[in-house]
């Protein structure tokens, strides 16, 4: 029997991979005909990131938990406002916590500039939609509700190239073609929609599945200078969600809400480490996994299964980093590798289990991203991503120090007090 073809291409539709799709819990089940390509720290997330701005035609929705008001701040600000001025809708959502240092001219020269713009739950008591701790830790990015973009890279010179006045700093993104874009969108504006009430603000979205303007909308002016070369004349669906149905790669997008399904992230994570036969690798900048995580290391590592943890070897919040060594004794024990990072802050958040299956997001394994943050993650059970996520991951390994059991037992007496203090206040840092 021949195999169906794609109702948009005409092609062979490629047959979901079921021995991969066993690493999913059936309440995540993933949409298929996707486009996945994964993108290596912001010299590459960042470019493609505009591409897609300046290809928009119908929305651009942007949910940041930091958004820096430096070179990459400002390049994103103009990207933002040149896709407003064209009649594009334009929509940033950035944590007020996150981008507190963020100097205020930036969201009032983007808001006079067409862009709409809500800082989510705002730190002054006398603002209305105040609110603590409960912070948006998400990063996403959606074009025409079409393509999307998500992972651990926020908008700031922090991750832009060294050679380019930036830190450098080690991360991953996804950019996805296809239906999963679309349940992005969805979680951006359940989150906007939410603060539009809070707020009291009269900036409500178009609805989704608008008509797409003509294509001659969609053009830039020579003047627009942030915008790649032949990136107006395409829309985002045509420029890489056409790539979908050829792909076929299945996607789950799993996000947490400030009063539902908070644990969500952390029981699809559960669920793929208790499958794991072979091998677990993930990559983590705040690594303090609560009981549940450590109980599922510890029998993963029963059952013979390799279980590999890269961490920064230098972190940007020193307390957390002092909570996180404070398991590594126990992890060490049971044969976990630990693994830390030589080179500038390591921030991506990938997992990779047994070549199956592998999630790129927002989600760090500590007390915030389970109890307070909202958070979202692409769950991808396709042997070829992972294949890519994995050797990303055995790549960086060569970049770093491993931890041994014995040379940790010797570490300075005077590191287990920090280790303890800021363990005991985890749920708080």
């Amino acid at each position: 029997m021949a195999p169906p073809l794609s109702p948009q291409t005409g092609r062979p539709a490629r047959a979901p991979d079921r021995s991969a799709l066993a690493y999913c819990p059936p309440v995540n089940t993933p949409a298929h005909g996707n486009a996945v390509e994964v993108l290596r720290d912001g010299r590459e997330a960042f470019p493609a990131m505009l591409e897609a701005i300046a290809a928009a035609r119908r929305s651009v929705h942007l949910e940041m938990y930091i958004f820096n008001d430096d070179g990459t701040g400002r390049q994103f600000a103009e990207a933002l406002a040149g896709a407003a001025a064209r009649g594009v809708e334009v929509a940033l959502l950035y944590d007020s916590l996150g981008s507190w240092r963020t100097h205020p001219w930036i969201f009032d020269w983007m808001a006079a500039n067409g862009v709409r713009v809500i800082g989510y739950r705002p730190l002054f008591p006398w603002r209305q939609g105040w609110g603590w701790p409960r912070r948006d830790h998400r990063k996403l990015l959606v074009i025409d509700e079409a393509v999307g973009f998500t992972g651990g890279i926020n908008i700031g010179d922090d991750w832009a190239e060294v050679d380019r006045g930036g830190r450098g700093w080690r991360d991953t993104m996804v950019r996805i073609g296809g239906p999963a874009a679309r349940a992005l969108d969805l979680l951006f504006r359940e989150v906007w929609d939410r603060e539009v009430r809070r707020q009291r603000s009269d900036l409500a979205l178009a609805p989704m599945g608008g008509p797409l303007p003509p294509t001659g909308a969609a053009s830039l002016s020579a003047e627009t200078a942030f915008a790649p070369t032949g990136a107006a004349s395409l829309s985002a669906e045509t420029e890489f969600g056409t790539e979908a149905d050829g792909d076929g790669v299945p996607v789950a997008i799993v996000g947490n809400r400030e009063f539902g399904r908070r644990r969500a992230i952390r029981k699809t994570y559960r669920y793929a480490i208790d499958k794991a036969r072979r091998y677990i690798f993930i990559a983590n900048p705040y690594f303090v996994p609560d009981h549940a995580i450590l109980r599922s290391l510890k029998w993963a590592r029963r059952r013979g299964v390799r279980v590999a943890l890269l961490l920064p070897g230098q972190s940007d919040i020193a307390s957390v980093q002092w909570a996180s060594r404070a398991t590594y004794e126990k992890l060490l024990t049971w044969g976990v590798e630990i693994h830390h990072w030589c080179q500038p802050m390591f921030h991506a958040k990938t997992a990779v289990i047994d070549g199956n299956w592998c999630t790129v997001g927002t989600y760090n394994l500590d007390t915030q991203s389970l109890r307070y943050n909202l958070e979202v993650t692409a769950v991808i059970p396709d042997r070829r991503v992972a294949g890519e996520i994995e050797r990303m991951f055995l790549e960086d390994l060569g970049r770093c120090d491993r931890i041994d059991l014995e040379s940790w037992r010797r570490r300075p007496r005077w590191w287990r007090l920090p280790e303890r203090f800021f363990y005991f206040f985890r749920a708080w840092l």
